[in-house]
């Protein structure tokens, strides 16, 4: 049977291949080959030997014989010259190639479907891909077909349409600018969606909240998105302060909201912009742009010459009056002193002055930092009320840049002030830790007096758990509204310097033991911490209370003169949680809070250079404040526990081989039959396990 399917197989091969040769050898002959060299086409053996003028001779090109390799020396690029290492090269002297380092190959397109037999290399190094795998079961040995190795005569597009035929046919890629498509307005807001302006000179464009990019630069083309708080903060960059203090837009807080007007919902525009028809005769357009702002929208930057629709001059003068619009209410302004303490700035309410260069003090004033807003929502009829406050400070003439931050949030018209929460249950990474005071009142009625417990917690969620952090000049500061906020999940550490005097550091070394408590835990320290992000204020089980480690003793003793001893000049925060709750759905779970003080030690006033001089009793010195926070992981991975594979306990009844014993004449038999049984059964037991 082998035999037969070996002689089938090679019966049905060598037809395939006696196949192959015919048809090739019958192309080959039906295949004219050209074997004269390149001609010239539209040129006659009758054409007068006088040629033609210039102008009237018939455009003429190079033509090559079909079923040629036309490039044999690809390498030779400079005509009546020698190429460098191009040893095909006919303008190269024997002297020229016994310089030459290597020979420049011709590159060619390696056909992966013919045979190589991997036993003749040796090595390989060459640029080319070889193809290790064919689903074909057959490799091409030689091919005598010339009309399918080169390619077929490509003429010459003279016309536009044969030109754009080919493209519609062969093209594969473009990078021609599509038609802009005009923006849809919809009749409400959904929750992200940029949120529409309006221009006093009827520019339209989106509110921005400028973020940082890769360099913390502010990256003004950056919009706020409807329904999502967000704060964020960048740097902004000058040449000279000096020259640019008025003239910079960033700086001035008027830009971010004078002005300057907010749709109430993006139907506004579905009545004012009418349909992309031709405008009639004698009515004068005005181009709709898209703006992108520098910081909030209010500078127009168009994109985009190609108006969505038809907007004629009366209809954009009245659009900025239109009573979908909202304007901006400014409602509070403060102003930051040089130690980064917010203090009033005693300007009218109404309005806020431009920046302006003092001279004589070296001081830019009235520099806006900080910038936020508040809008008041009603759900799909839009936004009924925006409010703006700002911060404002002076900036030395000698600084490059300033960092500005930028803040909005949206509140739900005629609903009472919600709660917001950490987590449900689990604390979500990025929200502040919940934290607040224990207290316990007294519940007196006529029968009963009952103790109540519950925690009180602050309205400013950024003060629940706090660590300290440094003025603008790195001096500490205790108080809340500065301290930096624990937030779930970010490990971090902050310092900040204490300045002590020569003359007065024994004297004040409790004070400054007292001055870094207040640095390290802040004025009111909260006593306790919520389990979870969800926790209640009155149920006192689901909050775990602060452990303290090597807190420090307010009494801290002078020694010789200038040494404070056992002083505490660092704490860190640990929180220990877990994970509970499913595998694919962890909910984290705080189990205990400690504050970890620092060992006490001696702090040394140390003299250098003039200040151990007469009159250096002035002299002051800086000792860093340090703090940290870290969150630590306790949760257990679950362990897989399986069954034991259960043990089948096996009895036979005492009278089981009865049968084989009931007669002695079948004594030799029932032996047998005994050990068959058994066998038999002891192999049904070890299938069936």
């Amino acid at each position: 049977m082998a035999a037969k399917f070996h002689l089938l197989f090679f019966f049905l091969t060598t037809c395939i291949v006696l196949l192959g040769l015919l048809l090739g050898v019958r192309a080959q002959t039906t295949t004219p080959v050209s074997t004269q060299g390149p001609t010239t086409q539209g040129l006659s053996s009758a054409a007068p030997t006088t040629p033609a003028p210039a102008t009237q001779a018939p455009a003429t090109q190079t033509t090559f014989p079909v079923n040629t390799n036309v490039g044999s020396c690809t390498c030779d690029l400079t005509q009546n010259a020698c190429d460098v290492n191009c040893c095909c090269d006919t303008d190269c002297t024997t002297q020229d190639t016994q310089t030459f380092s290597q020979c420049l190959e011709n590159l060619y397109k390696p056909d992966d479907r013919l045979c190589v037999q991997d036993h003749i290399i040796v090595f390989e190094n060459t640029q080319y891909v070889s193809n290790l795998e064919s689903n074909n079961l057959f490799c091409i040995y030689t091919d005598n077909y010339p009309g399918r190795n080169y390619y077929t005569g490509a003429d010459t597009v003279e016309t536009e349409q044969d030109f754009q035929n080919l493209v519609q046919t062969y093209e594969t890629t473009s990078y021609s600018q599509l038609g802009s498509t005009p923006t849809v307005y919809e009749n409400f807001y959904k929750s992200g969606d940029p949120i529409y302006t309006v221009k006093e000179s009827g520019a339209q464009g989106t509110l921005g909240l400028p973020k940082a990019d890769i360099t913390s630069n502010c990256l003004d083309s950056s919009v706020a998105g409807f329904l999502l708080d967000e704060t964020t903060s960048c740097t902004r960059e000058w040449d000279s302060l000096a020259n640019q203090c008025e003239t910079n837009p960033s700086l001035n807080a008027n830009i971010y909201y004078l002005g300057l007007k907010v749709a109430r919902t993006p139907a506004l525009f579905q009545s004012t912009l009418p349909p992309t028809t031709p405008a009639a005769t004698g009515t004068a357009t005005v181009p709709t742009v898209t703006t992108v702002a520098m910081t909030t929208a209010n500078v127009t930057i168009p994109v985009s010459t190609s108006p969505p629709g038809n907007v004629t001059a009366d209809n954009t003068t009245n659009l900025f009056d239109n009573p979908d619009l909202v304007n901006f209410t400014l409602t509070n302004i403060t102003c930051q002193d040089r130690e980064g303490n917010i203090v009033s700035c005693g300007f009218p309410e109404d309005s806020v002055p431009r920046p302006v260069y003092n001279g004589t003090s070296g001081l830019c004033d009235n520099v806006v930092l900080q910038v936020t807003y508040v809008m008041t929502q009603n759900g799909s009829q839009g936004i009924s009320a925006v409010e703006v406050s700002f911060t404002l400070g002076s900036l030395p003439s000698t600084q490059t840049s300033v960092q500005q931050g930028f803040t909005i949030s949206f509140n739900k018209q005629d609903s009472v002030s919600g709660f917001r929460r950490s987590g449900n249950p689990g604390y979500v990474v990025g929200e502040p830790v919940l934290a607040g005071t224990l207290v316990e009142t007294t519940s007196v009625t006529a029968s009963t007096t009952e103790q109540l417990r519950s925690i009180v917690v602050s309205s400013d969620r950024n003060s629940w758990l706090s660590m300290l952090s440094s003025a603008a000049d790195g001096s500490c500061v205790s108080s809340t509204a500065d301290r930096s906020s624990v937030v779930f999940g970010e490990d971090m550490r902050s310092g900040c310097l204490l300045t002590v005097f020569f003359n007065n550091i024994t004297s004040v070394c409790t004070l400054l033991q007292n001055t870094v408590n207040d640095a390290l835990l802040g004025t009111n320290p909260p006593s306790h911490v919520a389990m979870f992000g969800n926790s209640q204020l009155d149920t006192v089980g689901d909050w775990v209370e602060i452990l303290r480690v090597n807190e420090p003793v307010a009494q801290t003793t002078g020694f010789r003169t200038t040494t404070c001893r056992n002083v505490v000049l660092g704490m860190h925060i640990e929180v220990l949680y877990a994970n509970i709750g499913a595998l694919s759905n962890p909910q984290p779970k705080i189990l205990a809070v400690r504050f970890r003080f620092e060992d006490p030690q001696d702090i040394t006033f140390t003299c250098v250079g003039t200040q151990c001089q007469a009159g250096g009793a002035q002299a002051s010195q800086q000792f860093e404040v340090v703090s940290s926070i870290s969150f630590i992981d306790a949760s257990t991975s679950p362990t897989a526990s399986l069954a034991e594979y259960p043990t089948i306990q096996t009895q036979l009844p005492f009278d089981f081989f009865y049968p084989f014993q009931a007669s002695s004449a079948v004594s030799h038999l029932s032996g047998f039959s005994r050990v068959i049984c058994a066998t038999a059964f002891v192999i049904f037991v070890i299938r069936n396990r």
